[in-house]
């Protein structure tokens, strides 16, 4: 059997998350699955290096999968083929063999999302599905632009979150037993600037492990720190507390996407 790794970027907007789910045709997972099933005429599975919600979107996940085809992959043929069994908004821009014992997920030396809200209260017309926008829920902010922002604060609070900790009080995970422990490298935050003139704010989080809704999670907290809600003095209690009240809001997927994942 060969094995190999591709990478995948994709508008999480139309799809049901990552994750092949039964009866459900429209998960980015299930859609590859069932393309390479057909182009090679066996059943393929795929390993993702993670899972991404309803409305996320990627700009380089990786997935490995098994086949008895043997590729010239030098030949960008099969990408040239492939790319037109799916639809426009998946796309497959690279793949390379890998060894046997390669695994996506659990090969993954860490992973990088970013996340991007609009810096007025009325959202890019172009841009309205990859950003959020404070005019909406969680935040509902009633004035035309955000009120100004304190940076220092912000970042202040991004290099409190770095570290090897408990983050219980920044996900939904419920699940029983499961450890909340993960190492997160570095936070950054910056802005952009749309043609539209419109600045976004952006998230940058680089770690080992995300847990589910920890990125919106963060990404919503620390826009409260900005917004002088939250206390940027006030993170490390709230990581000693464990307590997913503590922390603030999650914001909405569609500002989120699955910038990278690093392999030794």
């Amino acid at each position: 059997m060969n094995h190999y790794l591709i990478t995948i970027q994709y508008d999480g907007s139309a799809h049901r998350g990552w994750q092949r789910l039964a009866n459900e045709p429209d998960t980015v997972q299930g859609i590859l699955e069932n393309a390479l099933s057909a182009y090679f005429k066996e059943s393929i599975r795929i390993t993702g290096s993670g899972r991404t919600d309803a409305g996320v979107h990627a700009l380089r996940q990786y997935a490995d999968f098994f086949c008895r085809a043997s590729l010239n992959i030098q030949d960008t043929q099969f990408l040239t083929d492939f790319n037109k069994t799916l639809p426009s908004d998946i796309r497959v821009t690279s793949i390379r063999p890998v060894s046997a014992g390669f695994h996506s997920r659990k090969s993954a030396v860490s992973k990088t999302y970013t996340y991007y809200t609009m810096l007025s209260g009325k959202p890019d017309v172009f841009f309205k599905n990859y950003a959020y926008c404070p005019a909406d829920t969680p935040f509902r902010l009633k004035n035309a632009d955000l009120p100004p922002l304190s940076y220092p604060e912000m970042r202040t609070a991004a290099d409190a979150l770095c570290g090897t900790h408990d983050f219980t009080s920044f996900t939904s995970d419920k699940t029983p037993g499961k450890s909340h422990v993960r190492r997160i490298d570095s936070v950054t935050v910056d802005t952009v600037t749309l043609p539209s003139g419109i600045e976004l704010l952006r998230f940058t989080f680089c770690g080992n492990g995300f847990l589910y809704n920890m990125v919106r999670i963060l990404s919503g907290t620390l826009l409260s720190v900005g917004l002088g809600q939250i206390p940027a003095a006030q993170i490390p209690a709230i990581i000693e507390g464990k307590s997913r009240p503590l922390a603030g809001p999650t914001l909405p997927p569609c500002g989120l996407f699955l910038t990278d994942v690093t392999y030794p």
